[in-house]
């Protein structure tokens, strides 16, 4: 009880500190305050250190006995994660190949570029369904629907799907939606080539990126709203 009342009063303190959309920050909080949790150790030698929680082993039987227990093309939630953008969520994979420690995945509808090694231990995989709850919705993406997207300078806008796809890459299927920077309002101070009125970058910013993407996730939900706000409008749309 005592142990209990003291993980409470670290988090009350440093909870204001955590960044919610820094994945990793996020899970090792979680599991340091979570008395059911076991310890941390480092891993000092891995190669495979590629992505958010990679060079951090969860020393926890049922995860592990979890883990020892799945198979090649086992289905399994992880984080996807851009290295570019430093930016990750959780999705849906499968289990392409397995060493001792270490599983190589590949993302459901996400192309070859995200492909990645994990730790059969670590914080970044789970039962699948158990954290890739807004997966559904990723998969339903359709024309007109908003969304939050981040845009190549890293800053968060309110934004529209304007098409949607499907490619091969390396055999494999992606969907992709076609993500448009702007809004269309009645009020809108820009016009398009269709006259229509909207707010934020021009078609030339427009870009492809899977359904699976951390660029994109639920209206309203990015991790830092204010930069939804800010007017970056290039000197042409």
């Amino acid at each position: 009880e005592m142990s209990n009342l003291i993980l409470e009063e670290i988090a009350l303190s440093f909870v204001k500190f955590i960044k919610v959309d820094h994945v990793r920050m996020c899970e090792t909080f979680r599991v340091i305050v979570d008395p059911k949790q076991g310890y941390f150790k480092i891993n000092d030698t891995d190669d495979y250190n590629q992505a958010p929680f990679g060079d951090v082993r969860l020393a926890d039987d049922e995860h592990i006995l979890w883990a020892n227990s799945l198979k090649e093309q086992d289905e399994i939630d992880a984080v996807i994660y851009d290295a570019q953008f430093r930016k990750a969520c959780w999705s849906r994979a499968v289990i392409n190949s397995i060493q001792e420690k270490h599983f190589n995945i590949q993302f459901k509808h996400a192309g070859a570029i995200f492909d990645r090694w994990v730790e059969k231990a670590g914080l970044d995989l789970a039962q699948f369904g158990s954290r890739s709850q807004d997966y559904e919705w990723r998969f339903g993406l359709k024309q007109d629907d908003l969304v939050d997207a981040l845009d190549a300078q890293n800053i968060w806008y309110k934004s529209t799907i304007l098409d949607r796809r499907e490619v091969q890459d390396q055999g494999r299927d992606i969907i992709e939606v076609l993500v448009g920077y702007r809004v269309y309002e009645e009020n809108g101070q820009r016009f398009d080539p269709e006259g229509k009125r909207y707010n934020g970058w021009g078609s030339r910013y427009d870009e492809w990126l899977s359904i699976a993407h951390p660029r994109i996730c639920l209206l309203y939900t990015s991790p830092s709203p204010r930069d939804r706000q800010k007017s970056r409008m290039p000197s042409s749309a």
